[in-house]
């Protein structure tokens, strides 16, 4: 390649390092502000009841969400159908939260304060399996990215709907630790019931023969008392 060639090239790659995030900016603008998107996940061997407590249950979160830290509530705005708290990240940044309980075990909506880059909310929906010890969760997300860039970034690369299956794939790790959790303390409750039965086994014989034992010594004691009582008669 001749040195005009090599010139030539520099200077188109000069002129576009500003033109591709003015290119984006612009797609950012174009995009739509506001958004709808949902996703659903069905979970298996558990109640209704108990995947409800699971996400209502907030001051357990960070035993089971990675990317929570801390959270702390508003002890002052809650009430027994409205739950305010403060969600600290590990990317350092706390977000205000606002669950409110609109159909006790089967409707869930989570509010985030408005920041600068996004606003919105998600709706949980759970509807039990007919049959079967399952249940499906439906989370609808409803948000507005008010930044192009970041429209652009989580439109077009990261997706919409990333946030709603990083928190899913949590709560399934969630469910599946409650799930053995449970299957080893029934182990462990029928391991000591069969111990314990075990050890009924091995009394039962001891206690029949203590009951043969005293037959046995009655016996004698009876054939001693009529040998006696002959003798005394041919005495």
């Amino acid at each position: 390649m001749t040195t005009p060639s090599l010139l030539t090239a520099f200077c188109t790659f000069l002129l576009l390092i500003p033109i591709v995030p003015l290119l984006t900016y612009v797609i950012g603008l174009l995009l739509p502000a506001s958004h709808i998107v949902s996703r659903k996940r069905t979970f298996k061997g558990i109640h209704q009841t108990d995947l409800w407590q699971i996400l209502v249950n907030v001051e357990t979160y960070p035993e089971w969400r990675p990317r929570v830290l801390k959270i702390q509530l508003n002890q002052e705005s809650c009430t027994d159908d409205r739950i305010v708290f403060q969600e600290h990240n590990t990317r350092n940044k706390t977000i205000v939260v606002i669950h409110v309980h609109q159909v006790p075990y089967s409707r869930l909506l989570r509010i985030l304060q408005e920041i600068p880059t996004f606003s919105g909310s998600w709706t949980f929906e759970l509807e039990p399996i007919v049959g079967v010890d399952q249940v499906e969760l439906k989370i609808t997300q409803q948000g507005v990215i008010k930044k192009p860039l970041l429209r652009v970034i989580y439109m077009l690369v990261l997706g919409l709907h990333r946030r709603i299956d990083l928190f899913l794939d949590d709560l399934e790790r969630k469910v599946e630790q409650e799930q053995n959790h449970r299957h080893q303390k029934e182990q462990q409750s029928n391991n000591k019931s069969n111990t314990m039965t075990m050890a009924d086994d091995q009394v039962t014989p001891t206690k029949q023969s203590l009951l043969k034992d005293k037959d046995h010594d009655n016996n004698n004691n009876i054939g001693w008392d009529m040998v006696s009582e002959i003798y005394e008669r041919t005495k």
